[in-house]
């Protein structure tokens, strides 16, 4: 990865830490399926932490079998969960996900798949 594409990840590793402690975290001890978001989060952390920093954390088939799992479960908790409780999705609700989300999709997806495992650090 080039110098900007570290950066860029570890910033948005910042900006993320701060969204689920500041924004997402308090809000979702409502409903039980709050509760599993966050479970289900946690792990999204670790790995764009090992993506961020260049460090290798676990084996990418578990990375690979999480982003599977993750994507469909934001899917259902951000589009099916949310239709139910609220009778529509919030435009605010999308652009959060696309802010938040979607990028972390993608670095989660990097990690998993596109990253060597035996080479996760590159030689400067």
């Amino acid at each position: 990865m080039s110098f900007i594409t570290k950066l860029f990840w570890k910033l948005y590793f910042i900006f993320i830490i701060f969204i689920f402690f500041r924004l997402t975290f308090p809000w979702h001890s409502k409903h039980i399926s709050g509760t599993i978001d966050i479970f289900m989060m946690v792990p999204s952390l670790v790995g764009l932490y090992g993506l961020a920093f260049d460090k290798e954390i676990l084996h990418k088939k578990l990375w690979r079998l999480y982003w599977l799992t993750l994507v469909t479960w934001d899917f259902y908790y951000h589009f099916v969960i949310g239709y139910f409780l609220s009778g529509s999705i919030p435009f605010g609700q999308v652009v959060y996900i696309m802010i938040t989300l979607v990028p972390l999709y993608a670095g989660l997806f990097i990690y998993a798949f596109l990253t060597d495992s035996e080479h996760a650090v590159e030689p400067a």
